[in-house]
């Protein structure tokens, strides 16, 4: 079960004299929503409705605040996990999965989140519900917000290194492939250190195992806990061991295609 945000802001019914019944203000938000929040442009919404831009702005001052209200509409989109009775830290992971796959959905968003543009106001109301449920498991508010804020920054970081990978898939290939792609900017006696850990470079960062569980970790310690897997006695799972290099192998860039 899930639960998606709402905001009392998106609710509001704009309606007024003189503006086109076949029209509504949620009309021209989700055409905005539609197009995509880092490609929208007036222009492209009245064609997508089939108005004259100066209609548009019966709605709406500008092009700024409709990105606004379109960035409202996405946040309350965000299909947030439900209060199941589930471990705190259950809780966490998949609060942050869920938020940072929303993130990566929609970039335009993370540009916002990381410049504030979005607004104080829709951080907090995203934030309310993990702060809720933390609080429910014994936590106090100023430990459910600061394991929020630990949180966040991992996601938005995770979700930043998703859409690089997306990226990286469509205009390359692969990670590895755009990086291969990229030494050959440098000489071949360029940037040794990176040669050798381009592999590592290019993996994938795994949100749970590498950056989640080492927080929960820290969290359920600092409350006299051991998380879940620790009280079953299943360690995270170790780092593969690096392969030995064989005889006279010399060092060099390791990026294979997968």
């Amino acid at each position: 079960m899930t639960q998606t945000m709402s905001a009392k802001w998106l609710t509001k019914s704009q309606g007024g004299v003189g503006r086109p019944r076949s029209l509504t203000r949620d009309m021209v938000i989700d055409a905005a929503v539609e197009l995509g929040l880092d490609r929208f442009g007036m222009k492209r919404i009245a064609e997508h409705l089939g108005v004259g831009i100066s209609t548009l702005y019966q709605y709406v001052a500008n092009r700024d605040e409709l990105l606004q209200l379109a960035i409202d509409r996405q946040l309350a989109a965000v299909a947030l996990p439900g209060d199941r009775e589930q471990h705190w830290s259950d809780y966490i992971i998949e609060y942050a999965v869920s938020l940072r796959d929303a993130l990566a959905g929609e970039p335009h968003l993370i540009l916002q989140v990381m410049d504030g543009g979005g607004g104080i106001e829709r951080e907090l109301a995203v934030t309310e519900r993990f702060v809720e449920v933390l609080v429910a498991r014994g936590f106090s508010i100023d430990e459910a917000v600061l394991a929020w804020r630990s949180i966040g920054a991992v996601t938005l970081g995770a979700a930043i290194a998703l859409c690089r990978d997306r990226a990286a898939e469509v205009r390359n290939g692969s990670s590895r492939r755009m990086l291969r792609q990229a030494f050959t900017h440098f000489e071949p006696g360029q940037l040794p250190l990176m040669r050798k850990g381009a592999k590592a470079y290019a993996r994938s960062v795994d949100i749970v195992d590498e950056l989640l569980r080492p927080i929960i970790e820290s969290i359920a310690r600092k409350r006299g806990e051991l998380a879940p897997w620790e009280e079953k006695g299943a360690a995270p799972v170790p780092a593969k061991a690096a392969p030995r290099k064989r005889a006279g192998a010399k060092d060099g860039v390791s990026v294979k295609d997968d």
